[in-house]
């Protein structure tokens, strides 16, 4: 994702009218029942952002918990933060986001605090089976804080179209330090949920997972259609087709990944007309 990012920096100013003329809040999804669920590196936690069903006020901005504390996402396209510990200022709502503003344009997170945010790239790429514009915002922190020019460091959070947050990193060590790992968004499922409401399973398993030589996938018994099987990059960009056919009878298949290279992928199995994608690791 990183090197990505900064070789499409020359694209950028491609995408900037077409942007401009679409509703911003399509980089947060945000009908009610969505759900996105964040890994973290080295870590077994999982980060949840909802949607509840009481989420939306009276003058229709929308509501979603999170980690840090609660977003207001107002119609306008700004997206604001409520947290006690997250801003200097005890308790207030600090603008997080805004992406109603011009390219490098700075906008302050709140009055008192050290940080202060800018849309940094604006692109298209490939993610999950479609082109989506991405937009990164940096939310740098100053040294100065009468001086937004000060920055001495701070975040990047990548959103695409349609999907949400999908990375956040550390500005001066370019670590990853959350990554989308699956969602619901109207009422599709990308990547891998693990705590849905209901407690039902995803479509399907893998395992095992870190992989070597081969993987087993677990089908559920109610799948119908053809049976498609594909690893892809974490762009969207298919790489392996490992099954194209019916559906096995017993439910389960062993694939043969000899002939991949090590690496992360999506394993993308679309059957019938619902498509899951789970992050797969082969280690050799």
């Amino acid at each position: 994702m990183k090197k990505l990012v900064y070789v499409l920096v020359v694209f950028s100013t491609l995408s900037l009218t077409a942007q401009e003329e679409k509703d911003p809040l399509r980089f947060f999804p945000h009908a009610v029942g969505n759900r996105w669920e964040y890994g973290y590196p080295n870590s077994s936690e999982v980060g949840v952002i909802s949607i509840d069903r009481d989420s939306v006020d009276e003058e229709g901005n929308v509501y979603v918990t999170h980690r840090r504390g609660l977003y207001k996402i107002q119609k306008d396209g700004r997206i604001y933060l409520y947290s006690r510990w997250y801003y200097e200022n005890d308790g207030i709502f600090g603008l997080e986001y805004d992406f109603t503003a011009p390219l490098l344009s700075v906008w302050r997170r709140s009055p008192e605090s050290r940080y202060v945010g800018y849309v940094s790239l604006a692109y298209t790429a490939f993610f999950y089976g479609r082109e989506r514009d991405v937009v990164m915002v940096t939310l740098c922190r100053l040294v100065n804080p009468a001086d937004t020019q000060s920055c001495i460091g701070g975040y990047q959070h990548v959103f695409a179209e349609g999907i949400g947050l999908v990375e956040e990193s550390i500005i001066e060590t370019e670590e990853v330090q959350s990554y989308l790992r699956g969602a619901i968004i109207d009422g599709d499922t990308i990547g891998t949920i693990t705590s849905v409401e209901n407690g039902a399973p995803s479509q399907s398993c893998l395992y095992p997972n870190p992989a070597a030589e081969y993987i087993m996938v677990s089908i559920e018994p109610s799948s119908h259609g053809k049976l498609r099987i594909a690893f892809s990059d974490y762009l969207g960009r298919e790489s392996f087709v490992l099954y194209d056919g019916e559906p096995p009878s017993e439910g389960k298949l062993l694939l043969d990944l000899r002939a991949i290279p090590s690496g992360c992928y999506l394993c993308r199995i679309s059957a019938g007309s619902r498509t899951t994608a789970h992050p797969v690791t082969i280690v050799r």
